[in-house]
């Protein structure tokens, strides 16, 4: 897995998730809430086959700690790009924002990013159009090249850029 997220806002919510490692349902509400299947995770998280990250999520072996770190890790990228979203809209509702229906059309517009990043700027616009505030998902807009998300999966915020230096 790699890092695009602010290192502020992984702080912040590194700190308010502080109990001890993740449990098997713990485990699963974040994959589920990420859109990933157990294949993927397996693959992309965990590096480990999909019968392992199954054995995981029943309970039947404890998560590692690094992948309890991973996952939150994921949720403090997710969070970031959901309030940052919100806050660029500042009083006005956030509008129509462009879905990827799959991975090869996100790779049009984000050619360095990969099914992670794919399934975590689904997850980001689907919270945002379900928690409400005037959001439109389309496949048929154009991308927003000044906001925050596109800046964001292709490493050009202003922390992203600060933290690259």
């Amino acid at each position: 897995m790699h890092d695009k997220s602010n290192n502020k806002a992984k702080n912040t919510l590194s700190m308010m998730m502080t109990w001890a490692g993740l449990n098997n349902l713990e485990l699963q509400t974040i994959r589920k809430s990420l859109g990933l299947d157990v294949s993927e995770a397996a693959e992309y998280i965990g590096g480990v086959s999909k019968g392992v990250w199954e054995y995981w999520e029943a309970g039947h072996h404890s998560i590692p700690d690094d992948i309890a770190t991973d996952m939150y890790d994921l949720c403090v990228m997710r969070s970031s790009l959901v309030d940052n979203t919100i806050a660029e809209s500042g009083d006005d509702a956030v509008g129509a924002l462009r879905w990827y229906s799959t991975l090869d059309e996100f790779i049009v517009d984000y050619p360095n990013s990969n099914n992670l990043d794919w399934r975590l700027h689904q997850s980001a616009l689907s919270f945002l159009f379900v928690q409400g505030g005037g959001v439109e998902l389309s496949t048929t807009i154009d991308t927003n090249k000044k906001g925050f998300i596109y800046k964001w999966f292709n490493n050009l915020t202003d922390e992203q850029l600060e933290w690259n230096k």
